[in-house]
């Protein structure tokens, strides 16, 4: 990867940390819009965003991190390891199936739309960066998605 990629994705990384109070907040508004998703309406929210700012996390650091590289490898252990404990944690509270698949499926669309939205204001952006981003959002919400339905 060229450096300038490796540059940017760890701003990239930055600016979606700074984005983290509103990202979590479409997220929620987003998750209890939906008139099938039942069990997460009787929830705080704490409960509600229980173990997504360690996958959150993990993911920044997947993007600071080269890739096939010690920090990327401890990213996906620790994006794993969470995915299991928000698995966890639904199941404990009556999710079903579909409503954990749904609520991820949310989360994808937040951050997906917060990285279109940093791509248009910031045009310096190389494609690439973007690219590589949208992969590994890709691979989060795939791992959580996996990690917290094998719980079930």
């Amino acid at each position: 990867m060229p450096q300038t990629t490796i540059q940017q994705l760890a701003a990239l990384s930055d600016l979606l940390a700074a984005r983290r109070e509103p990202i979590l907040g479409a997220w929620r508004k987003m998750d209890r819009a939906d008139p099938e998703q039942m069990s997460g309406r009787a929830l705080t929210i704490g409960q509600f965003l229980d173990h997504i700012p360690p996958i959150l996390d993990a993911y920044e650091l997947r993007l600071r991190s080269c890739p096939g590289g010690v920090d990327a490898r401890a990213a996906d252990i620790e994006k794993k390891q969470e995915g299991v404990k928000h698995g966890q944690h639904r199941w404990q509270q009556g999710y079903r199936l579909k409503e954990l698949i749904t609520e991820c499926g949310h989360l994808h669309l937040c951050l997906f739309e917060e990285l279109g939205s940093l791509g248009s204001a910031l045009p310096e952006l190389e494609p690439a960066t973007l690219m590589e981003a949208h992969l590994q959002l890709l691979h989060l919400i795939h791992d959580t998605i996996s990690e917290s339905a094998t719980q079930y």
